[in-house]
């Protein structure tokens, strides 16, 4: 499974085995958000978009795209 980082590099985003994309604060490592994608699928794939608070995720044979709005962290400032 891939991992990548918030758009300000201060959280590591992550798929699990459950279904979920985690997302935790790189500092306190712990877990700020979570998006349920399909239960008990692994979301094997994600890119996050390089400027702006959204990301692709794929499990199975479907892809998800999440914005900001979505899954807004309280670091983060809000898309325009």
């Amino acid at each position: 499974m891939e991992c990548g980082l918030s758009i300000k590099d201060d959280h590591v985003i992550g798929g699990s085995e459950d279904g979920s994309v985690y997302i935790w604060d790189l500092v306190d490592a712990t877990v700020k958000h979570t998006l349920k994608v399909r239960n008990n699928r692994a979301p094997h794939s994600m890119a996050m978009h390089p400027e702006d608070n959204c990301m692709l995720v794929a499990c199975e044979n479907q892809i998800y795209l999440f914005t900001g709005d979505e899954y807004a962290l309280p670091s983060d400032e809000p898309m325009q």
